[in-house]
């Protein structure tokens, strides 16, 4: 579909996908154009990287010259620019389609699944540069205290995080596939679970016949759909029948360490940086892929301590006057529930929550348990949705997830502007209280906003 010097244009430049895209392309010698209304970080990155963005959506930016223009999927077809390129015969192609064509060529490693897809990439990307494998990859995320989330490597590896939202994941042919575990979310695409199901089994025939599978053997769903599978298939989890498991997993202050085993046999011991027993089992499913890859174990044991994580996914934003501000990306009951278990296992004041659901489909598909999901906060604050470009559906919003989570004897609070819910918290909260703030909206700038308002003096005792 490309070939290097080719000029690509991007609509939608800033997100996490088509940045990452952008970064490989340029580097890869392709000229490299872009607009986004959103301004961000990563935005600063690609323009030290040489790559022109404008800031608004214009028929002026697809230029003569421009051989294809790549959409993100927040990108409706009536955008002006690709109106304009489609007057002009300019091929329109989705990210996913891009993102195919660029891991295709190499030996890809895609990471699929409903959680841990960011932060098993990251590990794995991680690792292998380390350990001088040097691969290509591109993350959903940036790495912490970086802008990095995508590097051109020098081996024919290449190591990508396979997003399942729209189905653009099956048109990644991987040399290895993960699927870190499979649940009913992106109902709005799929309709139904059974259709998620399938397209995660496609997803595993897409293989090559000479890769691997290595999957998380505690999900009933993935050993479903992959008792049959016509190639190497390595299972993971906590069960003592996968192939590889984790045990005796403890916390230790923000991280952890636990013991990984091969069929029975001790391998050694980790050490996490990061919080929590679901990222032991991301950590696990990336420590596979590098020793099947042939790292030394004692290069994987050094380079996953060094693992500080991703931005949004448990991302300590500031402290101030005692108050720990956290922010994580959680917009899934299941997100949520590991998140605050895994808050819960390295603090010991309280822990407040703010939420903001995500999409008015997923709000009226899993707003009961998202309420629910909130058994391990102190108190929790929801606000209104974000949309994410859907329409409102009726009696559906903030509320409905506040109401479920008031229902299980949760501490609950609604507040519908995020201006007015961060000088609530500012006047509310007192010295060891942490708060994390969740959703895949905006939500993070109300961690921001609080570290700018709390006053370093503030400093209220435990009542």
């Amino acid at each position: 579909m490309t070939v290097a010097g080719q000029w690509v244009h991007m609509v939608g430049i800033a997100g996490a996908g088509m940045s990452g895209i952008a970064h490989i392309l340029k580097e890869q010698g392709f000229k490299v154009t872009g607009s986004d209304i959103q301004s961000n970080s990563i935005i600063n990155h690609l323009n030290s990287l040489g790559i022109e963005i404008f800031s608004s959506h214009a028929s002026s930016h697809v230029e003569e010259g421009v051989d294809i223009l790549v959409i993100s999927s927040a990108i409706p077809n009536d955008n002006i620019e690709v109106i304009t390129a489609r007057q002009k015969n300019i091929p329109v192609v989705k990210r996913g389609e891009m993102l195919a064509t660029l891991v295709n060529k190499q030996k890809g490693i895609a990471i699929a699944g409903a959680h841990g897809k960011t932060t098993t990439t990251s590990m794995l990307a991680l690792i292998l540069s380390e350990a001088g494998v040097e691969p290509t990859f591109i993350v959903g995320g940036e790495f912490q205290n970086t802008n990095i989330n995508a590097k051109l490597g020098r081996s024919d590896y290449f190591v990508v995080e396979a997003d399942e939202s729209d189905a653009s994941f099956l048109a990644i042919s991987p040399y290895i596939g993960v699927i870190t575990n499979i649940e009913d979310d992106h109902l709005d695409y799929y309709k139904s679970f059974n259709n998620i199901k399938n397209a995660f089994s496609q997803f595993l025939s897409g293989i090559h016949t000479d890769g691997l599978a290595v999957l998380y053997g505690d999900d009933e769903c993935i050993r479903e759909i992959s008792a049959h599978l016509n190639k190497r298939v390595l299972y993971y989890g906590q069960d003592k029948k996968c192939h590889y498991y984790i045990d005796n997993w403890q916390p230790r202050g923000i991280g952890s360490s636990f013991n990984i085993f091969n069929q029975g046999q001790k391998i050694g011991e980790i050490e996490l940086s990061v919080p929590g027993k679901h990222n032991a089992l991301n950590a696990l499913a990336a420590i596979i892929i590098a020793l099947e890859l042939g790292v030394n174990f004692i290069e994987i044991k050094k380079a996953i301590k060094k693992f500080q994580g991703t931005k949004r996914r448990m991302e300590i934003i500031g402290e101030r006057a005692g108050i720990i501000i956290i922010d994580d990306y959680a917009h899934h009951p299941t997100e949520i529930l590991a998140t605050l278990k895994a808050v819960r296992s390295f603090h010991n004041g309280r822990i407040i929550s703010v939420f903001q659901p995500h999409r008015y489909s997923r709000t009226k598909t899993l707003g009961k348990e998202l309420g629910e999901a909130f058994v391990n906060a102190d108190i929790a604050l929801f606000t209104g949705v974000y949309s994410a470009g859907e329409e409102p559906i009726p009696g559906i919003n903030g509320e409905t997830v506040y109401k479920a989570a008031k229902e299980i004897g949760c501490e609950a609070i609604y507040m519908e502007d995020l201006l007015s819910l961060s000088h609530y918290l500012a006047d509310n909260i007192r010295s060891n209280d942490l708060v994390i703030t969740m959703g895949a909206g905006d939500i993070w700038k109300v961690g921001i906003e609080l570290l700018n308002i709390v006053p370093e003096n503030k400093n209220k005792a435990h009542s």
